[in-house]
């Protein structure tokens, strides 16, 4: 028993770690996106690096797929520890 709850508080401490990276790049990746799109402001419409800002936006929203993947995750082992 001591054994399983071990396990779970290490996958616990590593998937709340991996909530944060995740969180981090997607604020990354939303920043940036919004740098590009800015550039509207300055540049003509045809100088704008849309496709890319697009490319950066699928990155984030793959990561938030995989964000609330950790979440569930993090909520059913709160839910088998019983916190």
């Amino acid at each position: 028993m001591n054994t399983e709850l071990a396990i779970l508080r290490r996958e616990l401490a590593f998937l709340k770690m991996t909530k944060m990276e995740l969180e981090t790049a997607i604020g990354g990746k939303v920043k940036t996106v919004k740098s590009i799109l800015a550039m509207a402001n300055i540049l003509k419409i045809s100088q704008i690096d849309i496709k890319g800002a697009l490319d950066v936006l699928k990155e984030a929203d793959a990561a938030k797929d995989k964000l609330e993947e950790v979440i569930a995750k993090i909520e059913q082992i709160n839910q088998e520890l019983g916190s």
